[in-house]
């Protein structure tokens, strides 16, 4: 999956998603192939990894679960957004009183998959 279409299937839940919105979007990658899912959980993955430092999780004074939360809470608010939490980790100080958990975490399509530890190719 290519960012652009992650940050559109993203930015389609608006910059301050509920749990209806995250319902959103659940139901549309549940109508996707089986890789594209994983593709967009890779980009999830990727985004919040590239949150995950010292400067991030000091800025927000988080930790745990909880600075998970918040760094999905900045993810889910966009691709402006979350550009602006990159170079800034102080930006990130904003979300730590929000949270978007269920970026995180997701349901099935009902599709089997094959799930190796390596990386996907």
């Amino acid at each position: 999956m290519e960012q652009e279409e992650f940050w559109r299937l993203v930015e389609s839940m608006g910059t301050e998603p509920d749990d209806d919105a995250f319902e959103r979007l659940a139901d549309e990658l549940a109508t996707r192939q089986a890789w594209e899912i994983l593709a967009f959980e890779d980009q999830v993955a990727s985004a919040l990894y590239s949150l995950d430092t010292c400067d991030h999780a000091r800025a927000a004074r988080a930790r745990g679960d909880w600075f998970l939360y918040v760094r999905c809470a900045a993810v889910s608010s966009g691709s402006s957004i979350y550009q602006q939490v990159l170079a800034d980790p102080k930006e990130l100080r904003r979300f730590a009183r929000r949270e978007a958990e269920p970026l995180g975490f997701g349901r099935g399509n009902g599709a089997q998959i094959a799930v190796s530890s390596g990386p996907r190719a």
